[in-house]
């Protein structure tokens, strides 16, 4: 019996002008009774004002539906409903699209619950009615600087674990995808980043340090019942903003310029 091939599947690309910045905004929940809606505006205007690039890396709306475990809980939480929040989204997004400031979009957990229930991939529909790439879950990925700059190898998508070490889920993306210089993951709302080490043989029989940087991308949501519930530990608000230097290495990752404190 003949096997059908496996199609390999692509390793999406993100072309950056020598001297963009890259944010990565992750957990909007547009729509929550708690969304942060005056930071997120001014995350967009940065954007705008500093033409960098954004990538949206899932929770972008809220969408709480009637589904699952307690549905009644999900949408007390809730103050406008998805199909309102699907607009919201793309009224405020538009003019960073039409200037072509958007780099990609993934889809979340709370993004999914359409498409796990209806069929309906509301984070596909942003995507195509901005005219910008949707990676899906996202995953492994090329982020180019400039015309010459060779490509620095990432990982950018949601996440889906939210343990008591923030950092776990995103360290498990270096032994699974080893060519990664950074991992990006959003999903737990926590907002960081810290170096992680390894050694390996340089090829000459002696040790070689290799640096890799892994990123929490924060949120856009305050203090809900939810994470209250969960006894998180408070966490300032924002995104990262990743910076690449002329040969396509990460030179760096500020927390501070796209942070806010919440109660």
């Amino acid at each position: 019996m003949k096997r059908k091939a496996v199609h390999p599947v692509k390793i999406p690309s993100i072309q950056l002008a020598s001297n963009a910045k890259l944010v990565i905004a992750s957990d909007i929940h547009i729509g929550a009774e708690e969304h942060a809606e005056e930071q997120w505006a001014e995350t967009l205007d940065y954007v705008v004002r500093e033409k960098a690039r954004i990538f949206l890396n899932g929770d972008i709306l809220e969408n709480a539906i009637i589904s699952g475990s307690a549905p009644g809980e999900k949408l007390l939480s809730q103050a406008t409903w998805p199909t309102g929040q699907v607009m919201q989204a793309i009224d405020s997004l538009m003019p960073l699209a039409k200037r072509n400031l958007i780099v990609g979009i993934t889809r979340g957990n709370h993004d999914a619950r359409t498409r796990r229930e209806g069929l309906l991939d509301l984070c596909e529909i942003i995507a195509h009615v901005l005219r910008v790439p949707y990676w899906g879950i996202g995953g492994l990925c090329r982020v180019s600087v400039g015309k010459a700059g060779k490509p620095c190898y990432g990982v950018i998508q949601h996440g889906k674990r939210a343990g008591m070490n923030p950092w776990t889920e995103v360290e498990k993306c270096f032994n699974l995808f080893p060519q990664a210089k950074f991992a990006a993951l959003g999903h737990n709302h926590h907002f960081g980043s810290k170096t992680v080490w390894s050694i390996s043989d340089d090829g000459e029989g002696s040790e070689a340090m290799t640096r890799r940087t892994a990123i929490r991308t924060g949120s856009y949501l305050g203090r809900s019942d939810y994470i209250r519930e969960m006894i998180v530990s408070p966490c300032p608000i924002g995104s990262p903003i990743l910076t690449f230097d002329k040969s396509g290495e990460l030179a760096d990752v500020d927390t501070e310029t796209l942070s806010w404190a919440m109660g």
